[in-house]
């Protein structure tokens, strides 16, 4: 997801994800990630506590982005 990115921007999108987090109610925010021996990061997820958003919201928000007709059916089924 953010392989392509400078050291900069990646830690300004992970920041945005926390903020994001703080904004929309969130008192912890919690980041996972598993690295190699070597300690480069290859998974990581970021998540918080607050109430989220309902899906038709998710899902209004990504249309734009949904390039496929099936990921539009598989989103407006859940």
């Amino acid at each position: 997801m953010l392989k392509g990115l400078k050291i900069g921007l990646k830690v300004s999108a992970i920041a945005e994800y926390i903020w994001n987090g703080f904004d929309a109610g969130a008192n912890t925010i919690e980041i996972d990630y598993l690295a190699t021996e070597v300690g480069d990061i290859y998974e990581f997820s970021i998540s918080d506590n607050d109430k989220g958003m309902p899906l038709k919201e998710v899902y209004n928000k990504l249309k734009p982005a949904l390039s496929s007709k099936n990921e539009i059916v598989r989103f407006s089924t859940l």
